[in-house]
């Protein structure tokens, strides 16, 4: 990897993506079954936000005190929508933005995914974990 290359030629393109409307327990499934870290939130493939594992472990790793109060949550996270939890000021790039620009603005903006679009539409994602990962095979 040359980090003058476009963030093209490292972004992921096969994405799991979920609408605003699906449940909290969809996102947390897939965090589980998918060991990925981030899920564009899309409106036919049109960019409405962004869930990390952190939002939904926030939600789902607070001490419980009470068996009634893990009901709660679990009827919480099976009944609320990801709106509820997404981010919606996403920071997207084009898929030509050079590495080295993507992994500044990262890091300037202390965030760990940065979704590609292009024409409106949801093209990509790189992760500060793909940026390493190419890194590392070097």
């Amino acid at each position: 990897m040359n980090v003058l290359d476009p963030i093209r030629s490292i972004m992921s393109t096969n994405l799991l993506t979920l609408h605003p409307k699906d449940k909290i327990k969809q996102a947390e499934k897939i965090f589980s079954e998918y060991d990925i870290h981030h899920i564009p939130i899309t409106v036919m493939r049109k960019l409405v936000g962004i869930v990390s594992m952190g939002d939904i472990l926030f939600l789902t790793k607070k001490p419980i005190m009470h068996s009634f109060d893990q009901f709660i949550r679990d009827k919480k996270l099976s009944l609320d929508a990801i709106e509820e939890v997404m981010t919606t000021e996403v920071i997207c790039v084009q898929a030509d933005m050079i590495i080295k620009n993507a992994i500044q603005l990262m890091l300037e903006r202390r965030i760990n995914a940065l979704p590609i679009v292009e024409e409106g539409q949801l093209i990509g994602l790189v992760t500060s974990y793909d940026i390493l990962k190419k890194i590392s095979e070097q």
